[in-house]
């Protein structure tokens, strides 16, 4: 695992502004006051991802044309941010169904999902969507002990946090060779 340090710092403020974009991108679009919160960097071995508890968190693998991109979303935002936007108080109410989603909550999550890709696309990183899957140990992308870069964010709706949301990938990405122009972003005016 060989990364050089500039390298390392424009991943790291490419990761931030795909957060910041999607702040942007989700305010606008369901008007609140959605906040993505950069909280750190770390590497960690594949293992501890797949031994995330599945109750808690929804993975989906993204990929680029180098390499997969995997990201891991606290179910809170997902349960949250339906409720908000089906007329509720963003109250996760208790869970009835054997399922990890209802029918509405897998229908906004995919919309979620979508403005994650446009996010990354926002900031030269041209992704597709993979696979959803329910648990981390349904991807084998990494030996267990190897070492993956693991950004963390904590996502709020104004002042309430609502969940945790990861963004993990090979450490040796390199990020470099990707056309990162970042796009103004448009000013919404009210008539």
């Amino acid at each position: 695992m060989v990364t050089d340090k500039k390298n390392e710092t424009q991943i790291e403020e490419t990761i931030k502004r795909v957060g910041l974009r999607l702040s942007d991108l989700i305010s606008t679009k369901l008007k609140i006051l959605f906040n993505c919160k950069f909280v750190e960097k770390k590497l960690v071995t594949y293992e501890t991802i797949q031994q995330l508890d599945r109750k808690f968190y929804t993975f989906t693998l993204l990929h680029n044309k180098k390499q997969p991109i995997m990201q891991i979303m606290d179910t809170n935002i997902i349960y949250i941010l339906t409720n908000r936007i089906l007329g509720g108080e963003g109250i996760v109410e208790v869970r009835r169904f054997k399922e990890l989603f209802t029918f509405s909550e897998n229908y906004f999550g995919r919309f979620f999902i979508d403005w994650i890709i446009e996010a990354f696309a926002n900031n030269g990183l041209d992704l597709s969507l993979d696979k959803i899957a329910d648990s981390p140990k349904y991807y084998h992308l990494y030996l267990p002990e190897e070492k993956i870069m693991q950004f963390v964010f904590e996502i709020y709706i104004g002042p309430q946090n609502i969940g945790m949301y990861y963004i993990c990938f090979d450490p040796a990405l390199d990020l470099k060779k990707e056309s990162v122009e970042h796009k103004e972003l448009p000013v919404e005016t009210k008539n």
